[in-house]
C-alpha cells in the first residue's frame, strides 16, 4: 500500500501531469452514456482540476474519435473512475485512497501499425486488497523516422469482485482510446557558409557604435517539428554568454512552428563587442510537455553550440605627407 500511495502523491501528482480520465466498465465512453452510472467531467484530485479525456483537438471535427498524441521515449499515466456498482465504498472525491476498490483493471495495448516499432511498457500498482489499480504509468517507445501517423488503441476493462453486490461478474464492454505516438522535435544550427569561416558554427556582424538597447542576435536554425494537428507550439531551451559573462542561464523561448531563426534579446548592460557563444540544451512540443517524463528533443547539428561576434570594422587611418628632407631619397624610410 505505501508503493501505492508513494507512486500517486509522489511520483504523479508532484508533477502536476494532466490526467486523461478513461470512463470504466459501465461509464461513460467519450460521452456516450452506458447504464445508470454517473461520471463526472471533471475530478478534483487533491486541489487539482482534471478534466475527462476529450483529445488534443481538431481530429474531434473530422472523425468523431478522441485522440492522444504522445511523444516517442516520453511516460504518460492515465486513470480509470472505478465503477461505484462495483466499489460501492470509493470516494469519487478522494479517488488516490484505494482501500475500498475491490475490482481489477486490465490495461492492454494493441497496434495496427505496418512498420513495426518498440511497446510500450505498462506499470500498474497493486491497490490494497491486491488487484491492478485504475493507474497506470506507461512508457512509449522510440518510433522509426518513416513511420508518420501510426493508430494504436489504448483498452481497459473493469473487473469486479464476485462478492461485490450490483455488479455482473464478468465484466462490461472495455474503454478504449486511440494513441499516435509521434517523433520528438529536432533542431540545429544551421552551418556558416559566409565569410570569414572562422567555424562552421561561427557568424558574426561588424558594428562601429552600438546601440544602447533593443539589440538582438539572430541565429539560423533548422527546425522539425512533427504535431499532425495544431500548433506544436516549440519551446527552446538555451544558455548564452558573453566571453566569461553569462548573459542567459536555461532562458526559455517560444518558436514559431515554421521559424528559420533564434532572435536572442541581448539585455541593455550586456551589449558590447565581441563573442556571443549559444547553447541550446532542450527542445520541447506541446505533446511532449504533457509528459510526466520525456526524451529531449533531438539536437542534430554541433551539439547545439553557435558562436556569434560582434566586431568592430576596420578604419583606415589618416595620410601623413613626408617632411622634404636634405639627402632624402625616394626610397622608403628605413632602407639600407
Amino acid at each position: 500500500m505505501n508503493s501505492l500511495v508513494n507512486f500517486c502523491k509522489f511520483g504523479y501528482l508532484k508533477y502536476g501531469i494532466i490526467v486523461v480520465m478513461l470512463m470504466g466498465m459501465s461509464s461513460v465512453v467519450f460521452g456516450q452514456e452506458h447504464n445508470s452510472t454517473n461520471y463526472a467531467d471533471d475530478v478534483d484530485l487533491e486541489g487539482r482540476t482534471y478534466d475527462r479525456h476529450h483529445g488534443d483537438g481538431g481530429l474531434e471535427e473530422t472523425t468523431g474519435e478522441d485522440v492522444e498524441y504522445v511523444t516517442e521515449g516520453s511516460t504518460m499515466r492515465y486513470f480509470v473512475m472505478p465503477n461505484p456498482l462495483a466499489n460501492p465504498d470509493y470516494d469519487q472525491s478522494n479517488p488516490f485512497v484505494f482501500d475500498d476498490i475491490f475490482s481489477t483493471f486490465n490495461w492492454t495495448w494493441n497496434t495496427t501499425v505496418a512498420v513495426p516499432f518498440a511497446n510500450p511498457t505498462f506499470i500498474n500498482p497493486i491497490t490494497a486488497n491486491g488487484n491492478t489499480s485504475p493507474f497506470v504509468s506507461i512508457t512509449f517507445g522510440a518510433v522509426a523516422a518513416d513511420i508518420g501517423d501510426n493508430t494504436n488503441t489504448l483498452s481497459v476493462l473493469e473487473i469486479p469482485d464476485v462478492t461485490q453486490a450490483n455488479a455482473c461478474p464478468n465484466g462490461g464492454v472495455p474503454t478504449e482510446m486511440t494513441v499516435i505516438v509521434i517523433q520528438k522535435p529536432q533542431i540545429g544550427f544551421n552551418a556558416n557558409t559566409v565569410a570569414p569561416n572562422i567555424g562552421e558554427y561561427y557568424n558574426y556582424q561588424c558594428l562601429g557604435t552600438l546601440p544602447t538597447e533593443n539589440f538582438s542576435i539572430t541565429f539560423p536554425i533548422t527546425l522539425a517539428e512533427y504535431v499532425p494537428v495544431g500548433a506544436a507550439n516549440v519551446e527552446v531551451k538555451f544558455s548564452l554568454s558573453r566571453g566569461t559573462t553569462p548573459i542567459y542561464i536555461d532562458r526559455v523561448q517560444a518558436l514559431a512552428d515554421d521559424a528559420t531563426t533564434l532572435v536572442v534579446p541581448i539585455p541593455d548592460d550586456q551589449i558590447a563587442h565581441g563573442e556571443y557563444v549559444i547553447t541550446i540544451s532542450e527542445i520541447t512540443d506541446r505533446i511532449s510537455r504533457k509528459a510526466v517524463t520525456f526524451n529531449n528533443g533531438v539536437i542534430t547539428a554541433n551539439a547545439g553550440t553557435y558562436t556569434w561576434e560582434v566586431m568592430r570594422p576596420v578604419e583606415t587611418g589618416p595620410i601623413y605627407r613626408v617632411p622634404n628632407i636634405n639627402g632624402f631619397t625616394n626610397v622608403a624610410p628605413g632602407t639600407p
